[in-house]
């Protein structure tokens, strides 16, 4: 399948994510991930990161889930930690919509609604923390109104 992947791209321009594949993107949207449209590219990318202090292997089952995304060379090492990068595509589009307005990223409750298990599962091991058992999100980063929408989201739920 790898090698179909590499000698054969166009096969990779019609896409359709599974509900798994989705819930991993919208969680680490959530978390630790970026949608990267670059000035010269026609469509945007996911690009997901760790840190060398980090648990590396969550970035790669992050990135065994999506490896249908793939490019060739996903993983960058760098002097901080490891990248990830998807090749560029439409279906990044709508995400870029979805959790950027005007280049910033925003916690919309549209965004919230849409989660599920594995998308709230992931976004927590991104982002998550468990100070003596009292477990939350890390929002270092958000404005004010992306917090109260995750208070409110929360809350709903309960």
């Amino acid at each position: 399948m790898l090698e179909e992947w590499q000698t054969n791209p166009d096969n990779l321009r019609i896409l359709k994510l599974s509900n798994r594949q989705k819930q991993t993107i919208f969680g680490t949207l959530l978390g630790s991930s970026s949608v990267i449209h670059p000035n010269k590219s026609k469509n945007p990318h996911l690009l997901m990161r760790c840190n060398k202090s980090e648990n590396v292997n969550w970035l790669r089952c992050k990135a065994e889930e999506l490896k249908i995304l793939s490019r060739p060379k996903s993983f960058i090492e760098d002097e901080t930690g490891f990248r990830w990068n998807s090749f560029s595509n439409y279906i990044f589009v709508d995400f870029k919509n979805l959790f950027y307005k005007n280049g910033i990223k925003k916690i919309e409750m549209e965004v919230l609604d849409g989660l599920g298990d594995l998308g709230i599962c992931t976004w927590f091991l991104d982002r998550g923390v468990n100070v003596k058992n009292i477990y939350g999100f890390k929002t270092i980063g958000y404005d004010k109104k992306s917090i109260e929408n995750i208070i409110k989201y929360f809350n709903l739920i309960n």
